[in-house]
């Protein structure tokens, strides 16, 4: 069971993906959008996923607490981003520099 925490998600996204989670037995802490608290919730997880679909600021800066938090911890939490549109390969080298594992959905 991993101790999971959605981030940048909108609310109906993240209802879905946690009910899909939690019938697969792990946890689901929050669904995060805004910055407050996010690193101390992201230092008691397993695995941060992150919707990096749209070009949010808030998002980014999610992802780069987690980065940060990271380069202090080792490998933990894992990364992963989902994307629903193709963003370039520029995009994708930037956000796997920093350990994200990405999976586009449709």
């Amino acid at each position: 069971m991993a101790r999971i925490l959605l981030g940048g998600f909108e609310e109906a996204q993240a209802l879905s993906l946690a009910h899909a989670l939690r019938l697969r037995n792990h946890h689901v802490d929050h669904s995060w959008s805004s910055t407050d608290r996010f690193e101390e919730h992201a230092a008691n997880s397993d695995v941060v996923i992150l919707d990096l679909s749209g070009d949010d600021p808030s998002t980014r800066l999610l992802l780069e607490k987690t980065f940060r938090l990271r380069l202090q911890t080792g490998l933990r939490p894992m990364l992963l981003g989902i994307l629903q549109t193709y963003r370039g390969p520029r995009f994708e080298e930037e956000i796997e520099r920093k350990g994200v594992r990405v999976i586009y959905v449709s």
